[in-house]
């Protein structure tokens, strides 16, 4: 058995660039889009803190958009975890690494076999971060909208007091 991969320095040397940078571009967009993932998580729950605060307004609308600015808070908190509990994608194994006999015959073969390998773990690495990336969307637009009604909700109480004194003034 001649293993090409270790008498032919250049082509060791290409594979283990090649496969570097390839997985290490998908490392490095898993650990981005974890860290806004965590982000997100922080930022639901410091929300949906403040909401409960407001729980206790006199206004009925008011606690009913807090209720409702505090569940999409939750959905986008939900969204995220799950976003970061995606972990797992194939990987090298034995049988990728020590293919039979056959494959190490000539470095042209040995060659593209590896690159096949890399590109399919790269591959299953893209489907994960495609999903996650799925996840941080909804987990921003839920986060967006609770941003949104908070505002509103921030925004109404002082808007109130002027409508009904403009009311008041007119009518009464």
């Amino acid at each position: 058995m001649k293993s090409y991969s270790f008498e032919d320095d250049k082509l060791t040397a290409h594979l283990n660039d090649f496969s570097s940078k390839v997985l290490s571009e998908s490392e490095a967009r898993s650990a981005a889009l974890e860290d806004k993932a965590n982000k997100l998580i922080v930022w639901s729950v410091a929300i949906s803190a403040f909401l409960l605060t407001r729980l206790e307004q006199p206004l009925l609308i008011e606690n009913a958009g807090a209720v409702l600015a505090g569940a999409l808070t939750l959905c986008a908190g939900f969204f995220a975890f799950w976003a970061g509990r995606i972990k797992a994608w194939d990987w090298f194994s034995d049988e990728i690494w020590f293919p039979d006999e056959d494959r190490f015959r000539d470095y042209r073969g040995l060659s593209m076999y590896h690159i096949l390998s890399v590109h399919g773990v790269n591959k299953s690495a893209r489907v994960n971060n495609r999903k996650k990336a799925a996840l941080i969307r909804r987990a921003q637009r839920c986060m967006l909208t609770a941003i949104a009604l908070l505002a509103i909700l921030l925004a109404f109480r002082p808007i109130w007091r002027v409508v009904v004194a403009l009311i008041h003034l007119f009518v009464g």
